[in-house]
């Protein structure tokens, strides 16, 4: 099976879910990484995926067949119904007339304009999904992002210290850490508690010892 990454922005949209709405799109997207099945949708213009989760969507790209990871980008969006319109059906509907002003009019039935409506609808999400996901690459190929095993992402959105949890994740002790960012290792004991917060400039020291944005770190 694939193993699922969150970017850090991701991760940071992830951490503001609620538990129940993690737990729905987490069934579906540790589903589509094991079997490859769901209600999938292939973006144009970039190398992404679009996975539909109730009102929700998860935008992702899958890296090559030698590399074991899935990167996913959430991202909410209003619900877009499904249609099955096809632009021929509509246009053998349509009726022109012409007022007496000269106007030309075109007349359909109203479900074929809800369609319609659907459609142009489908192609705006289409576009903005496929933005994201462009973005998404870029900043992680400029080192503005990291991927984050979804293990550590859920552990930031349950709560946990994201300094605790991103420093174990990159394998180093307290005391490793505190010496890197130059405080004591009760210090850093204090702040991973949340005991204390430590100010904006030790965040910054904490970001560039564990190799993530600062942004992650704050609760």
């Amino acid at each position: 099976m694939k193993q699922i990454g969150f970017t850090s922005a991701a991760s940071r949209q992830w951490r503001k879910l609620s538990a129940a709405t993690r737990a729905q799109i987490d069934l579906k997207i540790v589903s589509y990484a094991e079997t490859g099945v769901g209600d999938i949708k292939a973006l144009k213009g970039v190398e992404g995926l679009r996975l539909r989760v109730g009102d929700w969507r998860v935008l992702f790209t899958v890296d090559g067949e030698k590399s074991p990871f899935m990167r996913w980008v959430i991202a909410a969006t209003s619900m877009i119904e499904e249609t099955m319109a096809k632009a021929g059906t509509v246009r053998a509907n349509v009726q022109f007339i012409q007022t007496p002003a000269g106007d030309d009019l075109a007349i359909l039935p109203r479900a074929d304009y809800d369609r319609l409506v659907a459609l142009a609808a489908e192609a705006q999400e289409d576009a903005d999904a496929s933005r994201v996901v462009r973005a998404s690459l870029r900043a992680v190929k400029e080192g503005r992002e990291v991927v984050l095993p979804i293990s550590v992402a859920d552990r930031l959105a349950d709560g946990d210290n994201p300094v605790r949890a991103i420093r174990e994740w990159r394998d180093m002790t307290q005391g490793e850490l505190a010496v890197a960012v130059g405080i004591s290792q009760s210090y850093l004991s204090e702040i991973e508690t949340g005991r204390r917060k430590g100010p904006a400039g030790l965040q910054k020291k904490f970001s560039r010892a564990l190799g993530v944005p600062t942004d992650l770190l704050i609760d």
